[in-house]
């Protein structure tokens, strides 16, 4: 890969790895709040409702994705001069964002009293409009990043992180109620908009245009936000899954067994998903390479996902007290969640390399194959923490199968598809 085609520098890498610092600091002490403030039972269901918030999120991070590819193909085409038809990347993000949080408040008349009995309109209506705003926000992050404008990207991300918890804490120490504290961690979905209204950089990021016309960016984006979807129910709206597929006593029972998916997966997940923009800027930089430029960051992940594992199994049981008597977790279980959180860092990575590549259709399909191998997993008649650990350890491995049977071994065996071949 030639030298200006080097996808971050040690500043730019700097600021990520603070940005994600932040954020897995700020979702941990919000854990800690709450597992403080709340009982385990109101405990559990705020990771329920956790799950839906972040899994709305996470879905609509395939707007993010997509733009990310979108914008650098766009910026790589205009460097070699070759022409093509483009729009502007935040009306498609907000469509879709307006598609995506309809479709929700739609959808929850049947399944809102079930996952939230108490307080079920204001938490639905909070999240729906929670989840427009975030798409503004993915849009401004994914610009950036597909500008390769890694401190607006950093500040971006570190900010909202920031503002959430800064939100739960006055709210915790205000009314004390899960309502309140869950309408609370909606509210950072705004902070997009503070950057447009104070940073130049910002709103020259969010004109940004795309390399294909609205139809094809609108069209790409729907394969991107399956994807994410079912990304979203592995990674953070698993506790979803696990609420659908148990029973209300079972549920009760499990806030530390919820607590422990969360907190196993914040070291690997947490920076990674900080990086994906990079990663998928890389991966566009450098897709010639195929699954050769997958090689050395798979490699990483599971040699600290090997090391996290040991470490959670002895020392995990003890820091779950921190939390309280009533978050007990084995070390057993402790570190196959850590290695579960490994596999799906590497599926993040395949899919990441995927996206990239413009297989947009293996990209889907991967994440669709894990996600429905998790939820089956989860219905075997078993207690929580065997249906949870084999569903979180098997699930990734099926999808890291898919995109590594589609992604070619090196890209000289499949071109990747020309521009005017999507539009």
């Amino acid at each position: 890969m030639p030298a200006s085609e080097t996808t971050i520098g040690a500043r730019g890498a700097s600021g990520i790895g603070v940005a994600s610092a932040i954020a897995a600091a700020a979702g941990f002490l919000i854990s800690l709040v709450v597992a403080r403030t709340l009982s385990p039972a109101d405990t559990a269901q705020f990771l329920i409702f956790w799950g839906l918030l972040f899994g709305l999120f996470g879905t609509l991070s395939g707007i993010q994705s997509e733009t990310t590819r979108a914008v650098r193909s766009a910026v790589l085409a205009d460097r070699v001069g070759r022409g093509r038809t483009s729009t502007r990347v935040l009306p498609a993000g907000l469509i879709v964002g307006a598609v995506v949080s309809a479709a929700l408040l739609a959808s929850s008349a049947l399944w809102a009293e079930k996952l939230f009995p108490a307080g079920s309109p204001w938490v639905i209506m909070a999240v729906a409009l929670a989840g427009f705003a975030y798409s503004g926000h993915a849009t401004l992050a994914g610009a950036a990043a597909g500008s390769q404008n890694w401190r607006l990207y950093s500040w971006l991300m570190g900010s909202e992180s920031l503002v959430r918890f800064l939100c739960v804490v006055a709210v915790a120490l205000t009314t004390a109620t899960v309502v309140g504290v869950e309408v609370a961690c909606t509210l950072a979905s705004l902070v997009w908009i503070v950057f447009l209204v104070i940073s130049r950089e910002a709103r020259g990021a969010i004109r940004a245009r795309s390399d294909v016309a609205l139809p094809a960016l609108l069209r790409q984006h729907s394969y991107a936000l399956v994807s994410a979807a079912a990304t979203a129910a592995l990674i953070v709206g698993f506790p979803i899954m696990f609420s659908l597929t148990s029973s209300p006593a079972a549920v009760a029972s499990s806030a530390g067994l919820l607590l422990a998916v969360q907190l196993t997966r914040a070291p690997i997940m947490i920076p990674l998903q900080a990086f994906q923009g990079v990663a998928i800027a890389s991966f566009v930089n450098q897709r010639d390479r195929g699954l050769r430029a997958l090689g050395r960051p798979v490699g990483l992940i599971i040699g600290i996902s090997v090391v996290g594992a040991v470490l959670a199994w002895w020392i995990g049981p003890w820091l779950m007290l921190i939390f309280g008597p009533g978050y007990v977790v084995g070390g057993a279980v402790l570190a196959l969640l850590t290695l579960g959180a490994g596999g799906m860092a590497v599926l993040t990575l395949t899919g990441a390399a995927a996206l990239a590549s413009g297989l947009h259709r293996v990209y889907t399909l991967g994440w669709i194959a894990a996600t429905f191998a998790s939820f089956v997993l989860l219905m075997i008649p078993a207690s929580s923490d065997v249906r949870v650990t084999l569903s979180l350890c098997v699930s990734p491995l099926i999808g890291i199968l898919v995109h590594g049977l589609g992604i070619p071994v090196a890209g000289g065996r499949r071109q990747p598809p020309r521009i005017e071949d999507v539009t």
